[in-house]
């Protein structure tokens, strides 16, 4: 397993355990825009772990596999491209749809980084590297345009912010000094 496939396992839902206010396979299928019949594919060409027609409460782990198997073809994924897009992940296919996708470019399923985790610098660097690799000389230039455009509005407004000081400095000097008795 690559490291990044070793990542996307993360995503994976390893807790079982019975929700609250549990979901039926028919609700799932409703709130994501499948079609039971094409549910019941999902269970026939064995891609479900579980028979969604006998289960009357999904647990956590079924709730997110229904969930990411029924998403895929709900986007118009027939079964030789599910396939291809599944391959590289483990059975039973219980990952967080919402913690994940699929890199095109690279054809491997990734992680969604953590807004909280993602460090900007590092994230430019290995944006730049790839675009450097792949010789996209337009995208290098439209980065460095926005770049500039950005330090001119921080430029910019470091002036105005100066400005204003001085201003407030010399109103503030200019004011009627009121003497108490």
């Amino acid at each position: 397993m690559t490291t990044k496939a070793v990542d996307v396992e993360r995503a994976r839902v390893r807790c079982v355990q019975m929700r609250l206010f549990p979901a039926r396979p028919r609700q799932v299928c409703q709130a994501i825009r499948l079609n039971w019949m094409a549910a019941l594919y999902l269970r026939d060409a064995g891609w479900l772990s579980f028979d969604p027609e006998s289960v009357s409460e999904l647990d956590e782990a079924q709730e997110a596999e229904l969930t990411f198997l029924g998403s895929l073809v709900v986007a118009g994924t027939d079964g030789s491209m599910l396939e291809y897009l599944l391959r590289g992940l483990r059975k039973p296919y219980q990952y967080r749809i919402d913690e994940m996708f699929y890199d095109w470019r690279n054809q491997q399923w990734r992680l969604l980084p953590e807004l909280g985790n993602v460090d900007g610098e590092e994230f430019l660097r290995e944006w730049l590297d790839e675009l450097v690799e792949q010789e996209d000389e337009r995208q290098i230039r439209q980065i460095e345009k926005l770049a500039s455009e950005a330090l001119q509005f921080l430029h910019q407004q470091e002036h105005e912010e100066s400005v204003d000081d001085s201003v407030l400095d010399i109103r503030s000097s200019r004011r009627p000094r009121i003497h108490k008795p």
